[in-house]
């Protein structure tokens, strides 16, 4: 359990690794969430100051001087659109590609489209249903359900509201910059986590619960049924074995009880004797000595016929 727990958070870890690698337009331009236009267009004239192209003397650096260039350009491009802002911030760079889009309705109903960004929403409950019907993924059925559920809510909450949403801006955020663990999330990043962290924990789901319901009271539990089932099985043997003796010792006195049911009492004697006779066989033939010297004098035997077999 410790093992999943601590992949689940490694996975986490990795994806706000990446997302801080990736960067955003704010903090590439060096502003705050709530920047202005104005502020906007005073912080990109001091950027292009100095990182304009024309500034750059050297010719091996000016590829990479105008290809760092014409992203802060887009960047600000971006930000100083209202539309486009708005869609930037909860859709992230995706937006970028859609070029037909102009105002926020737009970018929200092409976000919202089923072929599009919310594809992955109705495919996956699907894949999920299909895969419980055929038997597989059983395990915390119900939670996956909820959490893709949840991650929809929230998305759809992020995306209609004209603000970001009231716990980035109110708690996590502050606590962050409070803590100086991280810039601050924009509400795309936050999606980004949720997402990874849905995905991650229908895997951790898979692995946690049989060991969450392998509790002691649950072990303790099955143990009893088993040792109950194997109870039963050894009193059925006992039985078994109970009723194969009887039938056996039946089959040991049947001579005594024909012999004892003769009336003139002959029966009884011949068997006394056979009696004697086999223990007195078997008790000699069970002494060492005894065999040694029976074998001893089968082999005279045996050494005076021979002889008897030349003289003739």
């Amino acid at each position: 359990m410790l093992v999943i727990v601590a992949y689940l958070l490694y996975t986490i870890y990795e994806t706000d690794y990446q997302l801080r690698a990736a960067g955003n337009f704010y903090q590439d331009l060096g502003v705050p969430f709530n920047v202005d236009e104005k502020a906007l267009e005073r912080r990109f004239r001091r950027i292009s100051a100095t990182l304009h192209p024309d500034k750059i003397s050297s010719a091996s650096e000016l590829p990479v001087a105008q290809a760092r260039y014409v992203h802060l350009k887009n960047a600000r491009d971006t930000l100083a659109d209202p539309a486009k802002r708005f869609a930037y911030d909860r859709l992230g760079p995706e937006m970028l590609e859609w070029q037909h889009c102009k105002t926020i309705r737009d970018f929200v109903t092409t976000a919202l489209n089923p072929q599009g960004h919310m594809a992955g929403y109705i495919a996956l409950p699907f894949f999920m249903l299909v895969g419980n019907i055929l038997g597989y993924l059983r395990t915390g059925l119900y939670w996956r359900y909820l959490t893709v559920a949840a991650v929809l809510v929230l998305e759809l909450h992020t995306l209609i509201r004209p603000t970001h949403p009231r716990f980035l801006v109110s708690a996590l955020n502050p606590l962050l910059t409070a803590l100086n663990l991280r810039t601050p999330y924009l509400p795309f990043q936050v999606l980004s986590l949720a997402r990874k962290l849905a995905l991650t924990s229908f895997i951790a789901l898979q692995q946690l619960m049989p060991l969450l319901s392998a509790s002691p009271q649950g072990g303790m539990a099955a143990n009893g049924e088993i040792q109950g089932a194997q109870l039963d099985r050894l009193s059925a043997l006992a039985q078994m074995t109970n009723l194969e003796a009887s039938r056996l010792l039946e089959l040991d006195v049947t001579p005594f009880r024909m012999a004892d049911s003769r009336s003139d009492g002959a029966g009884m004697k011949e068997l006394r004797d056979s009696a004697k006779e086999w223990l007195v066989e078997n008790a000699v033939r069970s002494q060492p000595a005894v065999r040694e010297a029976v074998a001893r004098a089968v082999q005279r035997r045996r050494l005076d016929g021979n002889d008897a077999d030349v003289g003739s």
